[in-house]
């Protein structure tokens, strides 16, 4: 594997770190059943463990996921994230920055196992003039390569995070698109968004059903402010005024935006779910994080409601845009071609 890696593009340091931090994820890992039926398991970790394989069954069954051995081990990181993503965009733009490996095609972010190396590379495209944004992310996704394991980095919230976590992971696996992040990422979010809706319909538990849609429209209001902010940017960069005045207006951008933020805050009974993310220095990259995971949400939500909410009706739909462009992609989900016309095409 390492071989084949390094035949492709990209710096053999890079992908180095790559597969020795992807090998021992995977040595780590161990039967979630051993570890239930194991006397020396913690509790708490037990009963998240249960948790997680009730969770796995119900993505095949109740979902239409892939029914493989992905999520039926657990692995111990010792660490809070398993790895950490960096985006990049120039000082004038909010198109991010791709990189391509095999097998995946291009991304719109460059992923480390470990921190310091991520800060590393953040720096250097921060000394060439380049914002930068760096995330952690709980899980990511092998596309079926591998049986991805449960990691304790998806169990630092509560079930209905590790169900959204494991919806969506396992939704790339049934469909991954190269050269498309907003893409993938929307489509994964938007089964794992509809899945917990089910999964947690089916336990009886409107209370907590009620929690995760107060939870999603607290970011639907942030994403609407970062759209706002976006397109306030996008026609701020085609404008005729020069590089300087452009920087001095973007800052000026920025500090509405946070401005904005504090009003919304107000009506939110004390929730302070993006004070983290407004405590960075806001920057294009971190804008286009968000985009590139959050954006096409809301349109290929409402073209699932259109499809009566039927996820098998909903991944015909989307299996049929695997040919398009990433362009022809966006402009069916925003609307510029109907459901009905798009499924009458051979």
């Amino acid at each position: 594997m390492l071989s084949l890696l390094l035949s492709g593009c990209g710096s053999v340091q890079y992908y180095g770190q790559a597969v020795s931090g992807h090998l021992d994820l995977m040595l780590r890992r161990t039967p979630i059943a051993g570890q239930i039926a194991d006397p020396a398991t913690p509790g708490e970790l037990r009963g998240q463990l249960s948790e997680a394989l009730s969770i796995r069954r119900f993505a095949s069954y109740a979902l239409g996921l892939p029914d493989n051995n992905s999520y039926r081990n657990y692995a111990d990181l010792d660490r809070d994230y398993v790895v950490w993503g960096v985006t990049a965009t120039p000082a004038l733009s909010l198109q991010p920055e791709q990189w391509c490996f095999l097998l995946v095609g291009c991304l719109s972010y460059r992923g480390y196992y470990a921190e310091a190396d991520a800060r590393r590379f953040a720096a250097e495209l921060a000394g060439q003039g380049l914002d930068v944004y760096v995330g952690g992310a709980s899980a990511y996704s092998t596309l079926g390569w591998f049986a991805d394991p449960v990691l304790n980095t998806m169990l630092h919230r509560d079930s209905t995070w590790l169900a959204l976590i494991m919806f969506h992971e396992l939704a790339h696996q049934q469909l991954f698109i190269n050269n498309d992040t907003a893409f993938n990422e929307a489509y994964a979010e938007t089964v794992a968004r509809a899945g917990v809706e089910r999964w947690l319909q089916s336990r009886n538990r409107p209370e907590v059903l009620a929690g995760f849609r107060a939870t999603l429209a607290y970011e639907q209001a942030f994403l609407r402010l970062v759209t706002g902010t976006r397109a306030e940017l996008k026609s701020l960069y085609a404008s005729d005024l020069s590089d300087v005045r452009q920087l001095e207006q973007k800052q000026a951008v920025f500090i509405a935006m946070r401005q904005q933020y504090a009003k919304l805050k107000r009506d939110w009974n004390g929730r302070r779910d993006y004070d983290r993310w407004f405590a960075l220095e806001l920057n294009n990259a971190q804008l286009a994080a968000v985009a590139t995971y959050l954006e096409l949400v809301p349109p290929m939500q409402r073209l699932l409601a259109r499809l009566d909410n039927d996820l098998p009706a909903f991944y015909a739909a989307m299996n049929k845009l695997t040919g398009c462009s990433p362009a022809e992609r966006r402009a069916f989900l925003q609307g510029t071609e109907t459901t009905a016309n798009y499924q009458d095409q051979p």
